[in-house]
């Protein structure tokens, strides 16, 4: 997990890292991070954009990606908006409502733990 994290372009500043950390250790489901519980912000860059999708393979599960990506994203407006709720939904296009039921979905998860 250090190495890739060492070896990951950290072009903004150190929060990047620290943001990529938490977000990762919020939605890992183990106790230990792992390399592939990793979750790098997403690229912006057209080219590079499908050239970040994950190869299909057995037993790939679309909805468990695309679950994913809906988290990041969330997380990331969430940043952008200094973790104002509505400006957050707003960025995605999304109702206040269902970022504050994602946000109560994430807190239930992690007091079950």
């Amino acid at each position: 997990t250090l190495v890739r994290l060492q070896n990951h372009p950290w072009p903004g500043n150190i929060r990047d890292m620290e943001n990529t950390i938490e977000r990762s250790v919020l939605l890992s489901k183990r106790d230990i991070l792992e390399p592939d519980d990793l979750i790098f912000p997403l690229s912006i860059d057209s080219k590079e954009s499908l050239a970040t999708l994950p190869e299909p393979y057995e037993g790939f599960s679309l909805a468990g990606y695309l679950d994913d990506t809906r988290k990041q994203l969330i997380f990331r407006a969430l940043e952008l908006s200094d973790d104002n709720q509505s400006e957050a939904a707003r960025l995605l296009g999304i109702s206040p409502q269902a970022v504050h039921k994602f946000l109560k979905t994430l807190d239930s998860s992690s007091n079950q733990s």
